[in-house]
């Protein structure tokens, strides 16, 4: 499936002069919207753009999408593994 929008030409001039790969950052910035917005999974996303589980950690870092716990998250997951036994 393909998807266009129209960028204004000079803009398009530009980007693609300081190096931008509008294509993929399109593909990137549809992805990632998806991703963040709870639309697709983790595995949806690297396949989607064709990456490893680093890469994918590593582009989702770059966008400014992470792993925020709250604290009250972080505080129970604490308590969850403090009472697991060891062996």
């Amino acid at each position: 499936m393909s998807i266009s929008f129209d960028v204004p030409s000079d803009l398009e001039r530009e980007l693609r002069a300081a190096g931008v790969d509008l294509d993929r950052e399109a593909k990137e910035g549809f992805f990632v919207g998806l991703y963040r917005r709870g639309r697709i999974t983790h595995d949806d996303l690297s396949g989607a753009l064709g990456l490893g589980f680093e890469q994918t950690q590593q582009l989702l870092k770059d966008h400014g999408v992470g792993d925020d716990y709250t604290l009250e998250e972080f505080e129970a997951e604490r308590a969850f593994l403090r009472g697991l036994k060891r062996p």
